[in-house]
C-alpha cells in the first residue's frame, strides 16, 4: 500500500506544492511539483485533493502556515499537519541545483556558491513531503 503526501511550503506571495507517493521499499514518485500564487492556492488544492486523494497534508511551519492550513481545510483535505520547515530553503536550493542541469561554465563553480535562477518553493515542498513520508 502506498502513502500519498501533499505538501505545501507557504510563503507570503508564492506557495510551493508537491504531491509524492511513497511505496514499499522506500520507493518515491513525485507526481506534482509546482509554485502557485496565494490567490491560486485554494482552487489548486481542491483540484489536487480530487485528483490524488492525499493521505496526509504537510504544511511548513513558517510564513502563512495558518492561512495555508485554512485553505487546505476549505479544500477538503484531511490529516493536516504542520511540519518543521527548518533548513528546507537551503536543502531546496541544493536539490534544485542537483536536479537541474547547469550550463557547462556554471559546473566549474561549486554548488555551495551557486544560486538558483528561479524560486525553489516547489523543491521545499518536496522536502517537506519527504520528511513526512519517510519519518
Amino acid at each position: 500500500m502506498s502513502l500519498v503526501v501533499l505538501a505545501i511550503d507557504p510563503g507570503s506571495t508564492n506557495h510551493g506544492l508537491a504531491v509524492i507517493t511513497f511505496g514499499p521499499d522506500d520507493q518515491e514518485e513525485i507526481l506534482v511539483r509546482e509554485i502557485v500564487t496565494a490567490v491560486e492556492l485554494e482552487p489548486r488544492l481542491l483540484s489536487l485533493a480530487e485528483l490524488y486523494h492525499p493521505d496526509i497534508t504537510a504544511i511548513g511551519s513558517g510564513t502563512s502556515s495558518k492561512l495555508a492550513a485554512k485553505s487546505a481545510a476549505n479544500a477538503g483535505l484531511q490529516d493536516i499537519r504542520i511540519v518543521d520547515e527548518r533548513n528546507t530553503t537551503i536543502e531546496a536550493r541544493y536539490r534544485y541545483l542537483s536536479e537541474t542541469p547547469a550550463p557547462w561554465y556554471m559546473r566549474l563553480i561549486p554548488k555551495s556558491l551557486r544560486l538558483p535562477s528561479t524560486h525553489c518553493d516547489d523543491w521545499a515542498a518536496v522536502i517537506l513531503a519527504e520528511r513526512m513520508g519517510r519519518g
